[in-house]
């Protein structure tokens, strides 16, 4: 939310209920713990990413998962494409530079098309390291 390119404690507390999604303040907490690897306090977006893979994938079915994709695809074309995940990255309070949109699209995309389809967002969501 403050632009730096992480994830706080209050950012990811914020995000979360953004995204319909409930954690207590020590549920939040234990995600930071068991994620921020550097101890820095706080979660660059690829161990976001583990993060809500590890919530989603213990809780939801891939039905679920994939409705959340169709939140992202905005034009319902089955991708999600740079701009649509700005747009929801702006919402979320993330106002990110388009080097860092494309960063985090090409950490998801494994057919290298510029885009993240259901079966790359599937993936990313139910990661488990």
């Amino acid at each position: 939310k403050d632009g730096d390119g992480t994830i706080s404690h209050s950012e990811l507390s914020e995000m979360m209920r953004a995204m319909g999604m409930s954690a207590t303040a020590e549920e939040i907490a234990q995600m930071m713990s068991a994620i921020d690897r550097d101890g820095n306090g706080s979660i660059e977006f690829a161990e976001f990413l583990q993060v809500m893979g590890r919530s989603l994938s213990e809780v939801d079915s891939k039905e679920e998962v994939l409705q959340a994709f169709a939140v992202f695809d905005k034009d319902g074309d089955g991708t999600i494409t740079a701009v649509e995940l700005a747009e929801i990255m702006q919402r979320l309070g993330q106002n990110l530079t388009d080097k860092e949109i494309r960063e985090m699209i090409s950490e998801a995309d494994m057919n290298d098309d510029g885009a993240i389809d259901a079966e790359e967002f599937w993936r990313l969501m139910t990661y488990k390291s």
